[in-house]
């Protein structure tokens, strides 16, 4: 299985990017905003998931771990396919997007390309359950997230420590604190 692709992008296609990585050419498919933001020649490091069925293999690339899970969570919904998750991610961020399913916004979904009224209310009701509140918030370049991180804790206890800290105290602090929290 394919979790990550470090390398350079040799071309573009209308949905996707060509990375080549060691002789060999990738077709990643990438949302709208990856694939305005990749120029040929440039180094790229991807998230990856596949997608494979008896005639059909493809390959679909992340910037973050975040966009990769909530791809996971919409193509594991009933009508949702890998494009079409794929349009999803392209039309706003995965913030914006979680926030209109926890409220309940059937038409920020319905207004996207190939998404019907049906579908749409299938991916609000199964996303409400799925949504980790506590990981709203994108605290992985923190540097005390990082440390936490390092030190065995997961993702969400991670985020859950960290995430109402003051930004005016040294990492250290910040540490020690989160640390605090998280013995409670």
């Amino acid at each position: 299985m394919i979790a990550s692709l470090k390398g350079i992008v040799t071309g573009k296609s209308a949905n996707g990017l060509i990375v080549e990585v060691n002789g060999i050419g990738y077709e990643i498919f990438v949302t709208d905003q990856l694939l305005v933001n990749s120029q040929v020649g440039q180094k790229t490091a991807l998230l990856i998931a596949e997608y494979i069925r008896e005639d059909h293999y493809s390959l679909f690339g992340f910037s973050d771990e975040q966009q990769k899970n909530f791809y996971g969570q919409l193509v594991a919904i009933s009508g949702v396919g890998p494009k079409m998750a794929m349009t999803i991610l392209s039309t706003d961020s995965v913030e914006n997007l979680q926030k209109a399913a926890l409220s309940g916004k059937v038409e920020v979904f319905k207004n996207i390309l190939g998404v019907g009224a049906k579908t749409a209310q299938r991916i609000i009701i199964e996303l409400k359950g799925k949504i980790d509140l506590s990981a709203k918030a994108d605290n992985s370049k923190d540097p005390a997230y990082q440390a936490l991180i390092t030190l065995g804790y997961n993702n969400m206890q991670a985020n859950e420590a960290v995430k109402n800290l003051p930004d005016d105290i040294n990492v250290n602090e910040k540490v020690k604190l989160a640390l605090k929290q998280l013995s409670k």
